[in-house]
């Protein structure tokens, strides 16, 4: 009885967990709604990532474009909605589990001149909806103009926005009818039904980040080069932007001409002169057929068509056919602004020169004798022959060398041609050129273009780009490549914007990544602070007139605050309340001051302290917990010790010095103990407890008025030695905490030479750094020279050692020339800085690369060392 009564109860507790089961699954299953049934298919612009937080981070704190544009209306309403969704990602936990590792669409909608945005997020469990609910119910005005489904409004920077969740997706638009057209879309109005959307997202497969266009609704590109509907994977770089993808072209588009023809590296451009202000280019497998498509859809103009049939009527035969077969699969083109006029340089190659003497002669009126050449004047009704492309322009001048056939629109394009070949003056020599181009443009393609948009904006030429705010910043985009080959019924294509990026070899304060100007004379050098919500870095520095400033890693302003005295110490980075928050601590003259991210004292600072200050503020944190000890001497000789919050450390009894104490503090832990280490200006040492007691009491002084004192820590006493250099008589000193002492002679050429310790090799030992009048020196401790660089026109007040992306360096600063030089390892000058304050170098955007912060006078900017 008792087994028929257990075995009924396991039955029907099973029953009841199956159906328990059953309906919780159920309630927090996925949503059934898909993103994209519910964006209408008008959209002109449609961004989808499937990293919320990545994307924000590439885009808004370290894309220099993106932060280049911040004066656009529709750029930075983008701007601070993404800002505003991140707060809310950080702040809320339901929000943040919604946003992270889940798909969000952001699409742009033109209404009149006008944008609209709408942004859907779908819910990961249905269970969410309610949640989410309750959140909007919350924090919004709920909207009453909808009667179907509950509205929520708010303000983000004077922007209205609208919102809403249903249908397992969460709904914001800045436009309240959109909003609720997205909500309510029937099917065969939206996105997944677009044959063109669906097309051309099958041909992309899946991509992190991705970019739809509309090109007939939106004005980004020329659409005599993009005219359909387009794909792109979106890769955010620091100082540029690729779009990599596929487009879908009308039947009457200029890059229909390509079907069924090999794409190819074209390089034809390499033998025409530097410094154009656009290139562009064919690969084709045969002109001739490519002429003629564009013959057929009306791409090639009247008077091209009749100055070919003229050529071929005077040779009696179809001249023409022969002539563009017999060209060498690629046709480049490039433009020159010269003596302020826009000027045309043609280059191709061809496979049987005999053939092209023949035409060349056909269409020339006379020759024209140089010194090392012969050009060829066209006769006035064959100079549209070339001219069947955008940019095109007539063509009046020929010449002809080694198979290639070179074109000219006027005589000072000729000129200019001849005397930059005869200078090595070309594209195919040109570093900076090269690198961008073997970045950018040496992928297989079909059409191939080039734009320096800074020259087409300074000589009012078109660009490629329609969008004035894209155009006419001049921060945002300098240099434009774009190529395509033909796929299958479509272009496979990849665009580069890109800002000018110096290499370190050309180095100077016109081409830095980024500038931004305080208010009046920048007095301190920059320091790194993390920017706890993001993980960023930003920077901190401070003006002549004591204002303090934070930036952004792309050099925008956070804050500015003004305080009381200059900064007289390093910056220190702490977390006071061990909660992943970080504030700056710092001293001036007479005071400690800890500030927060927001640019506000924290409770308690600044701190008056009992005398002037007369040593900078050492930071320690013994036992690496955060329960940090600030040490500072004072004008009234004695040593302090507070803790972070400001207060003087219970039980330390301030040390009493002889002479005042200009060095900061060192520390050294030998064993089980701990021992706090410094001299006063007339040398006397004092090496006493974390209480304040002295330990060791040594005899030996150091040198007066010592600025610097590297303690290396043994495993003894008797190997622990305080190191310090004696720049008069040039001699390296070593007193043990056992008192012995040892010195170590140096060259006289160093004579006065200031020191500093650091790590030149990869030894890990510690190293000797002087420089001075005209020279730099690097020695390890025994004496053995490493380094040595000569300059007399320098007199070097600071160096510093540091590792490039690619190479290492020294960055020597001379303040009287206010200037910084950057030297390799190599001895070999790499360029040179205006500076007037010490630089120092940085991985300033995590990424692996590291980035020279230099100041000169008021101006603060940002160079790559390679």
């Amino acid at each position: 009885m008792v087994k028929k009564i257990l075995f009924y109860l396991f039955v029907v507790l099973s029953l009841a967990g199956a159906v328990y089961g059953y309906f919780y699954l159920n309630k927090n299953k996925e949503p059934i709604s898909e993103i994209t049934d519910h964006l209408p298919s008008n959209a002109m612009l449609v961004i989808q990532t499937n990293n919320f937080a990545d994307f924000k981070t590439k885009l808004v704190h370290q894309n220099l474009i993106w932060n280049a544009l911040q004066t656009d209306k529709n750029v930075n309403t983008v701007n601070s909605c993404v800002k505003y969704f991140d707060s809310l990602r950080i702040e809320n936990e339901e929000l943040k589990n919604l946003l992270e590792d889940n798909s969000f669409y952001w699409s742009i909608y033109k209404e009149n001149k006008s944008f609209q945005h709408l942004l859907l997020i779908k819910l990961k469990e249905q269970v969410q909806e309610p949640i989410i609910e309750d959140y909007l119910k919350t924090h919004y005005q709920k909207n009453n103009t909808a009667a179907a489904f509950d509205i929520y409004e708010f303000t983000i920077s004077g922007v209205d926005w609208y919102t809403s969740v249903k249908n397992g997706l969460l709904y914001f638009s800045t436009d309240i009818g959109l909003l609720e057209k997205s909500i309510t879309l029937p099917l065969e109005e939206s996105m997944s039904s677009d044959k063109n959307y669906r097309a051309l997202n099958q041909s992309a497969g899946f991509q992190a980040n991705s970019i739809y266009i509309n090109h007939q609704m939106s004005s980004f590109i020329d659409k005599r080069f993009v005219s359909g509907y387009s794909i792109y994977s979106a890769d955010v770089q620091l100082n540029a932007f690729n779009f990599t993808g596929y487009s879908i072209i009308d039947s009457i588009s200029f890059f229909n001409a390509f079907s069924n023809h090999d794409a190819k590296t074209i390089k034809q451009y390499d033998k025409l002169p530097i410094n154009p202000s656009r290139v562009f280019a064919l690969g084709f497998s045969d002109l001739n057929t490519v002429y003629n498509q564009l013959l057929s859809v009306h791409q090639i103009n009247d008077e091209v068509g009749n100055a070919w049939q003229n050529v071929s009527d005077s040779a009696m035969y179809d001249i023409k056919k022969e002539m563009l077969e017999n060209i060498n699969g690629e046709l480049a083109y490039a433009n020159y602004f010269i003596n302020s006029s826009e000027s045309m340089m043609l280059s191709l190659s061809v496979s049987d020169e005999s053939k092209l003497q023949h035409f060349i002669k056909l269409i020339s009126d006379s020759i024209i004798a140089y010194p090392t050449n012969k050009v060829y004047k066209v006769n006035s009704s064959f100079n549209q022959l070339f001219s069947f492309l955008p940019y095109c322009h007539q063509l009046k001048y020929y010449l002809v060398e080694e198979n290639n056939l070179f074109g000219f629109s006027d005589e000072q394009a000729l000129t200019h041609y001849l005397n930059s070949v005869s200078s090595g003056l070309i594209l195919g020599k040109n570093k900076a050129f090269l690198e961008y181009a073997n970045d950018n443009m040496n992928q297989l393609c079909n059409f191939l273009y080039y734009e320096n948009l800074e020259s087409v904006r300074a000589n009012n030429s078109a660009s490629i780009l329609k969008l004035p705010e894209l155009i006419y910043s001049e921060k945002a985009i300098k240099q434009i490549a774009y190529s395509c080959k033909n796929y299958k019924n479509g272009l496979q294509s990849r665009f580069n914007f890109s800002q000018s990026q110096q290499q370190v070899e050309t180095l100077n304060n016109d081409h830095s990544l980024w500038s931004f100007a305080a208010d009046t004379l920048i007095s301190s050098s920059a320091y790194l602070f993390k920017n706890h919500n993001t993980g960023e870095n930003e920077l901190f520095f401070q003006d002549i007139n004591s204002k303090i400033y934070l930036t952004s890693s792309t050099g925008n302003i956070v804050w500015k605050k003004q305080i009381n005295e200059a900064i007289q110490s390093e910056i220190y980075v702490v977390d006071i309340f061990k909660n992943g928050k970080f504030q700056l601590l710092f001293n001036s003259a007479n005071y400690i001051h800890l500030i927060d991210r927001n640019g506000n004292y924290v409770q308690g600072y600044p701190v008056k302290l009992p005398a002037e200050v007369t040593s900078p503020i050492t930071l320690l944190d013994y036992d690496d917990n955060k329960d940090y000890r600030i040490f500072i001497a004072c004008k009234d000789k004695r040593i302090y010790n507070y803790s972070i919050y400001g207060i003087k450390t219970e039980g330390f009894v301030p040390v009493k010095t002889n002479d005042e104490v200009k060095m900061p503090i060192s520390y050294a832990k030998v064993g089980a103990s701990d021992y706090l280490i410094t001299a006063d200006e007339g040398g006397k040492i004092y090496v006493f407890s974390r209480k304040g007691e002295g330990r060791i009491e040594l005899k030996n002084n150091t040198i007066s008025n010592l600025d610097k004192l590297y303690v290396m820590v043994g495993n003894s006493l008797s190997n622990t030695k305080l190191i310090y250099m004696d720049d008069k008589n040039n001699l390296l000193n070593k007193i043990t905490l056992t008192d012995a002492k040892e010195t170590v002679k140096f060259g006289d050429e160093l004579n006065n030479f200031k020191s500093l310790y650091t790590l030149v090799n990869d030894d890990t030992q510690m190293d000797l750094l002087m420089f001075g009048d005209g020279g730099i020196y690097a020695y390890d401790l025994f004496s053995n020279k490493l380094f040595e660089y000569f300059n007399s026109t320098s007199f070097y007040t600071d160096v510093a050692f540091s590792s490039g992306s690619k190479s290492d360096y020294f960055l020597a600063f001379d303040k009287v020339g206010q200037k910084t030089e950057i030297i390799k390892v190599d001895g070999k000058l790499s360029g040179t800085l205006f500076s007037s304050q010490k630089p120092f170098v940085c991985n300033l955007y995590n990424n692996g690369r590291y980035y020279i912060i230099n100041i000169n006078q008021k101006r603060i900017s940002c160079n790559e060392l390679n």
